[in-house]
């Protein structure tokens, strides 16, 4: 099945993400889900990076894993009405870089597929690097060799801390500002943005 004909069947309409502000503040991920286990999607062309990323979710116990092979599959798996909580994706990605994707996501499938949380894993840990990551909307981004702690880290970060999700001239995603500045002045940055 063709992307466009994928990103079609999976106009879900505008929705919030998954996890909403504030959801797991109180008493950590797994409050309140006993009858509707996380789920986390692995996008991952390479089989053995994979495997090894599955085994460290399932280590980590925070609830079910799916393992998707291709962009094709986890588009088809997301048309099937299936949705992650977190969707981890590999920046080497093949025939589409990990970004790529995640662009096609955000701006091309759209609807609730748009809001999904995403976790960029990858070798290239440089500036450009992490700046291409964050322009095209992922949420986190993790460098390779992965550590279980640094795994936990970020899907903490996505689902007990989200950021706001913004939309600008030609950006959708989480916003891209970490911290709260406080400055003299008038805020700038306010007009041109909406949060969604």
């Amino acid at each position: 099945m063709a992307f466009r004909e994928m990103a079609r069947r999976l106009s879900w309409g505008q929705g919030a993400c998954s996890v909403a502000k504030g959801e797991f503040k109180e008493e950590g991920v797994m409050a309140g889900r006993k009858d509707h286990p996380l789920v986390l999607a692995v996008l991952d062309t390479n089989e053995q990076s994979r495997q090894f990323m599955v085994a460290l979710l399932e280590g980590l116990e925070m609830g079910e894993v799916v393992a998707l092979a291709t962009p094709e599959a986890c588009l088809e798996w997301l048309a099937a009405g299936h949705r992650p909580d977190v969707l981890l994706i590999d920046m080497a990605l093949v025939p589409m870089s990990g970004v790529a994707f995640t662009r096609y996501l955000r701006h091309v499938v759209g609807g609730r597929a748009a809001y999904l949380p995403v976790i960029l894993t990858g070798q290239r840990a440089d500036r450009d690097a992490l700046a291409e990551a964050r322009n095209a909307g992922v949420n986190e981004f993790i460098a390779k060799p992965i550590s279980a702690a640094g795994l936990a880290a970020r899907l903490h970060a996505v689902l007990e801390a989200p950021r706001p999700m913004v939309r600008t001239g030609d950006y959708f995603g989480p916003d891209r500002r970490r911290r709260q500045v406080s400055f003299s002045g008038g805020d700038r940055r306010g007009s041109g943005h909406e949060e969604v």
